[in-house]
């Protein structure tokens, strides 16, 4: 569980970054 959110927070984070 602990792997999974830390794996998908960074994920949306870089994600939201290279949108804008």
């Amino acid at each position: 569980m602990l792997y999974s959110d830390q794996h998908l927070l960074p994920i949306r984070d870089e994600r939201l970054k290279r949108t804008k």
